[in-house]
């Protein structure tokens, strides 16, 4: 993935820079690229892919103009400081590429305020420019990325994540996720090894593997990394060009076999519930070494489940083996619902070689 962010905030400045040049004149271009710069830093800090409430950001054309009451304004110097007035409708008033007027919570006129003001409005993946009550929306050509003046971080985690499940996973089509199994041929039992050869340790470098790939553009991948002194959390990915952080936790779920064919382990789906609580821990633990870096936590559930196996099983028929298919996993708390450093966890199911 090689996004060029330089070039992504050009398109934009050029869908919107004739209106702002007719409404605005010379002062408005630069009015225009202030509010850029400013939006892009800002989601250096804040990512986009998270804000679930409208945002504002603006910067007037004639030096000095207050178009907004600065009274009750909050004055930031360190964009870090933004996020949590980001939990909320805010406006943001662009002083320079580092220092900002916040109003939070605030909700605003912008057709009103773009009168004197080149306005940049976010809410719901979609961006415009207004100048002069008139507006652009700006035309992202990467849909899949939730800005098109951010380069994607979390976003590109969870696409990445989803072609693991679809292209690598499913089929077991990895060269390193195929060595976890008893036997191959029928991918029913995972094979019960010592470590660093267990299941879970297999199924980590295969995906170690694939978001490296995937995200070596944008992001550094680590296997096991300590949250605390005693907690270590399954990968780490730290992006390169913002402040944030993803923790990915890995559960599997299915049988494992012993060398000697003996049934060792029997997970099921409330492994997935132990891997959530685990993950909420970590983030809360991480959150309180890392203050200044935006986290997010990703579950990732490898489902390997066949119904009716025992210890003489070498075969299945279709609708033992794919009876888990569609079997998607409740959670209790659903931590993706009520935290908002928490993604939707994301089960991969491995089919079996079933009987014909």
């Amino acid at each position: 993935m090689n996004v060029n962010l330089d070039e992504m905030v050009e398109l934009a400045r050029s869908q919107a820079e004739t209106m702002v040049a007719t409404a605005f004149d010379e002062q408005g271009i630069e009015a225009l690229k202030s509010v850029y710069l400013g939006v892009r830093n800002l989601y250096k800090c804040h990512s986009p892919e998270l804000l679930s409430h409208p945002l504002v950001v603006f910067r007037p054309v004639a030096y000095g103009e207050k178009p907004i009451d600065q009274s009750e304004a909050i004055r930031i110097t360190d964009l870090r400081q933004l996020r949590p007035c980001l939990r909320v409708p805010c406006c943001v008033q662009v002083l320079d590429s580092t220092r900002m007027l916040v109003w939070s919570p605030y909700e605003v006129n912008v057709s009103e305020l773009s009168r004197s003001a080149v306005v940049y409005t976010y809410d719901g993946r979609e961006e415009y420019v207004w100048a002069k009550e008139d507006f652009r929306k700006l035309r992202n050509p990467l849909p899949q990325h939730a800005s098109v003046l951010a380069i994607p971080s979390f976003d590109s985690l969870h696409h990445a994540l989803g072609s693991y499940r679809d292209c690598s996973a499913r089929l077991c089509s990895c060269p390193i996720l195929s060595l976890v199994w008893y036997d191959p041929d029928t991918r029913l039992f995972l094979m019960s090894r010592p470590k660093p050869n267990r299941p879970e340790d297999i199924i980590r470098r295969s995906l170690y593997w694939s978001l490296n790939v995937t995200l070596r553009e944008i992001a550094t991948v680590l296997q096991e990394q300590n949250v605390d002194e005693t907690h270590p959390v399954d990968i780490r990915v730290i992006y390169k060009f913002q402040d944030h952080q993803a923790l990915i936790e890995i559960k599997w779920l299915g049988n494992t076999r012993a060398p000697d064919g003996r049934i060792v382990l029997r997970y099921g789906a409330a492994m997935a519930r132990k891997g959530a609580r685990q993950l909420a821990g970590y983030l809360d633990r991480y959150a309180r070494s890392v203050p200044n870096t935006e986290v997010r936590g990703y579950l990732t559930v490898i489902d390997a489940r066949r119904r009716g196996l025992n210890s003489a099983s070498n075969s299945i028929s279709k609708a033992k083996g794919m009876h888990y298919e569609n079997s998607e996993i409740t959670y209790a708390p659903e931590y993706h619902t009520q935290r908002d450093d928490f993604d939707t966890p994301m089960r991969m199911f491995i089919e079996p070689v079933c009987d014909p």
